[in-house]
């Protein structure tokens, strides 16, 4: 049934192709709607270019695969919240440190301080979360299961378009 009050109401939506001027072709979304106006029932077609948005989620997915696919442990930081908790981790970071997500996400970097609160590495990738900028460390730490872990981790500031700190990116290899 159309929206008592007027508005469309989207009944079905199909992705096409279209082809332009030249010749090539471009994907369209084309939205099929119904509005009741007037005790009349009418039907708007919407038909919406969407070249841009197709790009930009093949490079989303693209990154995404990469950073899953990578033999490096990879980390993101948020650091729009004042504990910068740890966002994301791929598959390595989980075998490098051999802890399941559920006990790495959304705790900060202090995770890494074991039994070694004063790892002069850890010290210094707190200094650079402080002062948002690059750091490139050694850790030296415990496992949970006793055995020892040496990591080398760089860490680096990710900013906004507008030059805002969101996020840091940290790299580490065993």
């Amino acid at each position: 049934a159309p929206d008592l009050l007027g508005r469309p109401r989207r009944i079905v939506r199909h992705d096409f192709f279209g082809t332009r001027a030249d010749g090539t072709l471009f994907p369209v979304e084309i939205s099929l709607g119904e509005v009741l106006q007037n005790d009349e029932l009418r039907y708007a077609c919407i038909v919406r270019d969407v070249t841009d948005e197709r790009a930009a989620q093949e490079t989303s997915d693209l990154y995404e695969r990469a950073l899953a696919g990578s033999h490096n442990a990879v980390f993101i930081t948020n650091a729009r919240q004042e504990s910068q908790p740890i966002v994301y981790i791929n598959e390595a970071f989980q075998k490098i440190t051999e802890l399941p997500p559920h006990k790495i996400l959304g705790r900060n970097l202090n995770l890494f301080q074991g039994d070694n609160p004063h790892d002069p590495g850890l010290l210094e990738l707190d200094r650079a979360l402080r002062e948002q900028r690059n750091a490139n460390v050694m850790l030296r730490q415990r496992r949970e299961n006793g055995d020892a872990l040496i990591a080398e981790v760089s860490l680096s500031p990710v900013l906004s378009a507008q030059g805002v700190l969101t996020h840091f990116v940290g790299i580490a290899s065993d």
